[in-house]
């Protein structure tokens, strides 16, 4: 919601169009419907017809938008050391998908797969670009170097594939059975300028209690 209205839409009245109870989102421990989510994209592709909406919608979301993931990520020593948490805490996030690392032991690319836990109709081809924006972006703010060398979409564009690769910052292909991230292994095992082992295993206490 706060990234519709930072891309100019009024997240309150979507919010409510599409059933959500926006008092209770100030209750950490509650759920929203994944019919809500997707009634909240339709309401808001209504409203802005521009084909990239869910791009410019994750790109607006802001820090701590993520709950304690978004403080967990920058403590950990390497990009794929923070991806694996990533898989093993998405529940502190979603419970719609989430993303299986498949690092091959003999080195190579690392492929950062999306597995969706609901029927593939319940996500909204925005939230798709959405939720692949909000990754990419963070990942590439803890270095940016840290991008991925190819992300596969499920499903078609929606935009032109140019503007893809103007947000994402690499190369996008669509139509695949799955969504992934392809990241070399060199860019895999950088380390994190930000990392503190301490903080890091504080947090990732308090996300596994809340998993």
């Amino acid at each position: 919601l706060r990234g519709l209205e930072a891309a100019g839409l009024p997240s309150e009245v979507l919010a409510r169009r599409a059933g959500i109870d926006l008092a209770a989102l100030d209750d950490p421990e509650r759920w929203v419907p994944a019919s809500c989510i997707h009634a909240l994209w339709t309401a808001a592709s209504e409203l802005d017809r521009a084909p990239d909406l869910g791009l410019r919608v994750g790109a607006c979301v802001p820090g701590g938008a993520l709950d304690v993931l978004d403080y967990l990520l920058p403590a950990c020593a390497t990009l794929g050391d923070a991806l694996v948490l990533v898989d093993r805490l998405h529940r502190v996030a979603t419970t719609t998908s989430r993303f299986v690392v498949h690092a091959p032991p003999s080195g190579g690319d690392v492929r950062v797969e999306s597995e969706l836990r609901v029927r593939p109709g319940e996500i909204h081809a925005l939230g798709r670009d959405y939720v692949f924006t909000v990754i990419v972006l963070r990942v590439r703010r803890l270095d940016p170097r840290m991008r991925p060398t190819l992300v596969e979409l499920r499903g078609p564009a929606l935009a032109p594939p140019s503007r893809y690769a103007e947000v994402l910052g690499t190369r996008v292909t669509f139509d695949h059975a799955a969504s992934a991230l392809v990241f070399s292994r060199e860019v895999w095992e950088l380390p994190i300028s930000s990392a503190d082992a301490a903080l890091r295993a504080i947090l990732e206490r308090h996300a596994a209690a809340l998993a």
